[in-house]
């Protein structure tokens, strides 16, 4: 399940009604997330790493390109399906390694037990496991929000609506149902991201430009630890 190709990924925080106006223009165009429910929404859940003197954290502050972050995700609380991840930036372009683990290895991670996770065959989460050893990798902060997401295949672009933005320093609670969350943005402020590797049709371009929207380097890692 990795993303071996690099794409470029722009941001906006707009607000509620552009990415409606946005949503409606391109829902009979581009076809709808896998994981999304009858709404076309579903919930994302990330555990982020850090390592002991927080380089990713002050790495985003600076800018600093390359740069990577370690995280293990969940889709609707749903345990049964749990994926580690690292995300590659390099200025504006992006690319994903990802692979499945299981419940009892992701908490062995929780737990900061590199060495009990790792003896698994994928090769992330040993380079990982490794890391934790070497850097003192640990949980850090819960990112959780709400997506709604499109994709189009020419181009290979992938367009994301995240909405209600939220964060918990309580990383023990990460694979429960419930998890008590601070918002992180202002009120009706959200992000879209647009994700791709070829051009972007006229089409989707021109249904893009609404006046709400603010091109940003938002980060949902480095804002819930800055809050």
């Amino acid at each position: 399940m990795s993303e071996k190709i690099w794409r470029n990924e722009i941001k906006y925080v707009c607000s509620n009604e552009a990415l409606i106006r946005i949503e409606s223009s391109i829902r009979n165009i581009c076809r709808p997330d896998a994981h999304a429910d009858q709404r076309g929404v579903y919930r994302v859940r990330s555990l982020y790493f850090d390592d002991y003197y927080d380089t990713c954290f002050h790495e985003n502050e600076d800018g600093v390109a390359p740069r990577k972050k370690y995280r293990i995700r969940i889709y609707n609380e749903n345990v049964d399906q749990i994926f580690m991840e690292c995300k590659y930036k390099e200025r504006d372009m992006i690319r994903k390694d990802s692979c499945r683990i299981t419940e009892a290895e992701c908490i062995e991670l929780m737990r900061g037990n590199g060495w009990a996770a790792g003896s698994g065959q994928e090769p992330l989460l040993k380079y990982f496991c490794a890391e934790m050893a070497l850097r003192a990798y640990a949980p850090k902060i819960i990112v959780q929000y709400e997506r709604m997401a499109y994709i189009y295949q020419i181009g290979n672009i992938r367009i994301t609506f995240d909405r209600n933005i939220a964060m918990s320093n309580m990383v023990e609670d990460f694979l429960k149902k419930e998890l008590a969350v601070r918002p992180v943005m202002p009120v009706n402020r959200h992000v879209l991201e647009v994700k791709y590797s070829g051009m972007i049709p006229d089409y989707i371009y021109n249904a893009l430009q609404v006046s709400d929207l603010r091109q940003t380097n938002f980060s949902k890692y480095y804002i819930s630890r800055k809050i």
